[in-house]
This record gives C-alpha cells, sequence and structure tokens, in this order.
C-alpha cells in the first residue's frame, strides 16, 4: 500500500495492459487478466472533460486494479511517469481534504500542465466532495477517484461539484469477464460463476471451501463498513434483515413484511427501522431494491418491492432459479439498462365470471429510447409453463422487445409470437443479445454447444438423445454438433 503521493515508477507497472484489467492477488505468484473493456474505454473516453471521473462500487469489486490498469493505460499513452500521482487513502495517515488538497498542490504545480491525479478509497475522509470540487476546478490535472458509497458518490458528489463528477459505476465481473480468467471450460466456469458469483477474489480461490471463506469474509467486512459509517448500534439486527433479503431474491417483499418475519423469530424491529438498514444496505452497493410500475400508466405501485444482491455470491438462497434471476438483474444493471419490475392489470372470464387479473413481467428495462420486457425461467418443464410465462406479453401493446431468457443453453430465436428465446448463458456472453435480429449467429463458447455455422432450425438444446419437439421447442440432437 502506499501511503503518500508518488509518481508512477514505469518499471513496476504494466505498461501492456491494453483493454485488460490486472488483478494481483498475494495468494498467486502470477498474474490473472480479466478483460475489462467497458471501464478502461470509459475512462479513456473521458480524459480531460473537465469532470472528475469517480469510480464506485462495492468493496472487492476491482476498483483498485482497475485503477492500477489505467495507470498502465496512460504510461503506454506516453504519458510521463511523474505526470502521474497516486494517493492509497485508506491506511495513509490522511485524515481531511485540506491535507490532501495540500499534498496534491505540492505534487502538481499549477505552473504546469498535464497531470493525471488518482486517488483510491476516496471514502475515506469525512470531507471527499471538497477535493472532488477543488480537483474539478483545476484545469491543469485530469483526475480518477474509487470509492464505496453510493449515496455519497453517485448521488452528492455530482451535485456539489455542479455537475463536474463523473460517476462510473463498477459492478462485480460479469459472466463473460468472469470467464476471461477463469481456466476451466466454459460450462465449468458458469457453475462456478451461478454458485459464487462474481467477485474477482473468488478466481484466487481453488476450492469451494475457499471460495466461500472468501466470500464470507468479504460480507463480513462490507457489514463492518457500513456499521462504522452510520454508527449502527444494533449490528445483529442489521445483519438479521440483510439475511432476510439474501434468502429471498426475487421475491416481492415489504418492509412490514420484513419485520413480520422477524417477529416470528424473536426480534422485535419498527418498520421504519427495517427501512434505514435496507438504505444502508443500497448506499453500500451490497442489494438493490426494484420498485414495481403499472405498464399501462407508468406509475409506481409502491410496496412491495423485489430485492436483489450486488452480485450472486452473496445470494443467501441455493435455489438455482432465485440466483439465475439475480444473474440477469445485475448483467442488465451492468449494461447500464434502468430496471423495474411491471405489473399489468388485463380481464379475463374465469367460470363466466368476468374479472381483473394483474400479470407480473420479471424486469422492465430501459436505457434511452431502447426498452426490454424480460421474463426469466429456469426451464419450460412443459407447454404450459411456457403459456403462463409468456402470458403477460400477450398484453403489451407497444412494440418494444420482449424477451424469454432460459437457465438452460439455447441459441436466440424468434417465436412466431415475436419474443425472443434466448439461453442465460448466451444472453451473458453477448452484450447485444437483447437486440437479436435472424440471421446473427450468437453461439456459447464451450465446444459442446458450438455450432460451426448458422443452424436453419431455432436450436433450444443439445441433448444426448433424439427428443420430439415440446411445444415451441425445437431440440437438436448431440451427433448433428460438430
Amino acid at each position: 500500500m502506499m501511503f503518500d503521493c508518488h509518481p508512477v515508477d514505469s518499471n513496476n507497472i504494466r505498461t501492456d495492459v491494453g483493454p485488460v484489467y490486472a488483478a494481483m492477488d498475494s495468494k498467486m505468484d502470477g498474474l490473472m487478466e480479466v478483460k475489462r473493456d467497458r471501464y478502461l474505454g470509459m475512462l479513456v473516453s473521458r480524459r480531460w472533460n473537465g469532470r472528475v471521473k469517480i469510480l464506485a462500487g462495492i468493496r472487492g469489486c476491482g476498483k483498485s486494479h482497475l485503477l492500477s490498469a489505467y495507470e498502465g493505460l496512460l504510461l503506454s499513452d506516453g504519458v510521463p511517469p511523474e505526470r502521474i500521482i497516486r494517493f492509497d487513502l485508506e491506511g495513509s495517515g490522511i485524515r481531511n481534504a485540506s491535507d490532501l488538497c495540500r499534498r496534491i498542490s505540492d505534487a502538481a504545480p499549477s505552473d504546469s500542465s498535464g497531470y493525471h491525479v488518482l486517488i483510491d478509497d476516496i471514502q475515506t475522509l469525512p470531507d471527499f466532495t471538497d477535493v472532488v470540487t477543488t480537483l474539478a476546478a483545476r484545469r491543469h490535472i485530469d483526475a480518477c477517484v474509487t470509492g464505496r458509497f453510493s449515496n455519497g458518490l453517485c448521488d452528492g458528489v455530482p451535485t456539489e461539484c455542479r455537475g463536474r463528477g463523473d460517476v462510473i459505476r463498477v459492478h462485480p465481473l460479469g459472466f463473460s469477464e468472469f470467464l476471461s480468467a477463469h481456466t476451466g471450460r466454459e460450462s465449468e466456469a458458469w457453475k462456478d460463476y451461478l454458485e459464487y458469483g462474481g467477485m474477482p477474489g473468488v478466481l484466487h480461490e481453488d476450492t469451494a471451501e475457499g471460495k466461500r471463506g472468501y466470500l464470507d469474509g468479504l460480507l463480513a467486512d462490507i457489514l463492518s463498513d457500513m456499521r462504522e459509517r452510520h454508527r449502527i448500534g444494533n449490528p445483529e439486527a442489521m445483519s438479521a434483515v440483510i439475511d432476510e433479503i439474501r434468502s429471498s431474491v426475487g421475491t416481492p417483499l415489504s418492509p412490514s413484511g420484513i419485520s413480520d418475519a422477524l417477529r416470528r423469530k424473536g426480534l422485535n424491529m419498527t418498520n421504519d427501522t427495517v427501512r434505514r438498514y435496507l438504505a444502508i444496505a443500497a448506499d453500500s452497493f451490497l442489494l438493490e431494491e426494484v420498485r414495481r410500475i403499472d405498464i399501462r400508466t407508468w406509475r409506481g405501485l409502491g410496496s412491495p418491492s423485489r430485492f436483489y444482491m450486488e452480485d450472486v455470491g452473496f445470494c443467501g438462497t441455493g435455489d438455482s432459479a432465485s440466483r439465475g434471476e439475480n444473474i440477469v438483474f445485475s448483467e442488465l444493471r451492468r449494461r447500464r439498462l434502468s430496471v423495474n419490475t411491471g405489473v399489468i392489470e388485463t380481464r379475463e372470464t374465469v367460470e363466466g365470471v368476468r374479472r381483473s387479473v394483474r400479470l407480473g413481467i420479471d424486469f422492465v428495462a430501459e436505457k434511452a429510447d431502447r426498452r426490454y420486457y424480460i421474463q426469466y425461467a429456469e426451464w419450460m418443464s412443459d407447454e404450459g409453463r411456457l403459456v403462463r410465462e409468456k402470458r403477460p406479453f400477450r398484453c403489451l401493446r407497444d412494440g418494444f422487445r420482449r424477451a424469454l431468457i432460459l437457465g438452460d443453453d439455447m441459441l436466440p430465436h424468434m417465436d412466431e409470437e415475436g419474443v425472443l428465446n434466448i439461453g442465460v448463458r448466451q444472453f451473458l456472453l453477448d452484450e447485444r443479445s437483447l437486440d437479436y435480429r435472424a440471421g446473427r449467429n450468437i453461439t456459447s463458447l464451450d465446444a459442446e454447444f458450438r455450432l460451426a455455422s448458422p443452424c436453419p432450425t431455432p436450436v433450444i438444446r443439445v441433448c444426448p438423445t433424439d427428443r420430439p419437439d415440446v411445444g415451441h421447442h425445437v431440440y437438436l440432437p448431440r451427433a448433428h454438433a460438430p
């Protein structure tokens, strides 16, 4: 750890980083390379834009190493090492903004230009927004900082800097990033990802016990950060609320419902206390609340909401369907889509009685002028299940994309109702998968499921034996796949 500002030593930094995130760990002798092109591309495109780049995300998601990779990119672009100044604040002894600003002024005098200031863990300063405001005003400095807390960094900084803070939300590894560093086959990587998630530290552990131990320790550190930052007087009660969310991922929950569940376990807690703990957990990026909206009126429906963990490795449920749903949500957020859960009301005749029925859509994801209605199902066991999953789509009146993501392997295809059908791995491995058009060849990277060219018929799964069509599913015998 660096305790003071210093020029970057080009002998100790990789200068061939390119579009690669370099992750080092004391337990490893070698270098593990994880492709994080998206974040490095964002940093490069924002250089010298007059705003402070803010890498914000949960503890352990890779912000510090991403900052180091950015150092390497600057050096490879010809920036002199003495023009790159870095501060690692955790444990540095720097306690306030005035002290840090003085050191920045000493290291990067205003009578020179072209300085890059990199600050890691800026949230350790209670008045860190003063630092960001100061850096944004110094035109001879291009700055990038990292921090953990969402309300402090994602909301407070841009406001207090009057638009001079440029937040880049850093998430744990997506499956494509995880796969780029995994040493096994794609199918083996998927099993690990589904069970242990995408925190970079998981890749440093060789055993199931080591992976789980790492995640448990990381969660304990995150909870400790929350307790200290927000002065929690009853950390056991806060942990109990978080555990309720972890065991009920994707299930509609309300503060009163959580309070009632805890009361049955002998822990009395008011609804307001539950709301406070949930807000603190969201502030620390541990979880995210997904609110319900009425699709016809586009109004919020209030409680209950669904909650998802920032990384599936923190889920407390062993249910693969819930874990898969959490992964799909995380990928949508990683692609910078806003996400709600949709409710649409329709009228149906049941046993001769006309009545209103509310149907749910797992995710309504939006970005700019794009919108996607998404259902996730682990597996279509029969025709009835398929009809139920697609039923809400038939009530929609707009022309935006409908997508059914299945937990099994499935090459993308459009069915006769205009719904995109795609396997979860194929969805995760192609950033453009939701915008699929017939004729594009999106295939799995695993040789077991790879097709050499576009298949003339929709392929949902490669099976060991011949299977008849089941509903809309068309199966391809394994012997037909190279």
